[in-house]
């Protein structure tokens, strides 16, 4: 930096100088020569200006947070599942199209700081809960191949899906995606299982809703029907 002011002062005073040279009287056709002359120091010190104060390539990726994950999560407030689910139901209802999901649009309606991530994406995890599971938050960018989407999934479980984790109640959101008019059909494997709920709309809007059974609290009785996952699809 003192590099370039000493540069950028040079320019200036031997700009001035040549100032005082054109003023004085010449013999020669001095005008156009001396415009040129100044002109060309002109252009040198605004280059030196415009280095020192260059801005960041965009202003969104400077209000996206880049702390370690850690922090994030630390920063985050403390929501519920349900709460958090709620807030991605508010994301998906407001969609007009794929391009609305810019990293400071889900923050915005979300409430949650996301980070970059190193696949060209953005994510933010919840806080760890009780029986090691917690919310997960991601935001994938376009890329070849795949387009923008965005999904919100129930993470990191060390026996199964506990109870306490269904707040995300399958019914409840089936019958969300409805009400905003999408059409859906379930899609069953092999032996008849229920894989997920595919819901689409004509705007180029498709997800699936992925389904789990929690860890029966009562041995011999099936444990609720939950959300595992919920996922934007190419």
């Amino acid at each position: 930096m003192p590099a370039l002011l000493q540069r950028t002062s040079r320019s200036f005073a031997v700009s001035g100088a040549f100032a005082g040279i054109c003023n004085r009287r010449r013999p020669w056709p001095r005008v156009d020569l001396c415009a040129a002359l100044l002109a060309l120091l002109g252009a040198t010190a605004s280059l030196g200006c415009a280095t020192a104060s260059e801005p960041p390539s965009t202003a969104k990726e400077a209000a996206v947070m880049t702390a370690p994950e850690s922090a994030s999560t630390a920063a985050s407030p403390v929501l519920s599942a349900d709460e958090i689910g709620s807030r991605f139901l508010k994301l998906i209802e407001g969609l007009e199209s794929r391009e609305d999901l810019s990293p400071d649009r889900v923050q915005e309606v979300l409430g949650l700081p996301l980070q970059r991530r190193a696949d060209r994406g953005f994510s933010h995890y919840g806080q760890v809960q009780k029986n090691g599971w917690r919310t997960g938050l991601f935001l994938y960018d376009e890329s070849p191949g795949h387009k923008r989407r965005v999904s919100l999934q129930i993470d990191q479980f060390e026996e199964g899906m506990p109870a306490t984790a269904c707040a995300l109640g399958f019914a409840k959101y089936r019958g969300a995606f409805e009400r905003m008019g999408f059409f859906g059909s379930p899609v069953h494997g092999e032996h008849g299982q229920l894989e997920y709920w595919h819901y689409y709309k004509p705007n180029d809007l498709v997800f699936q809703i992925v389904p789990q059974y929690a860890v029966p609290e009562v041995p011999g009785v099936a444990g609720p029907l939950c959300v595992r996952s919920i996922d934007m699809l190419d």
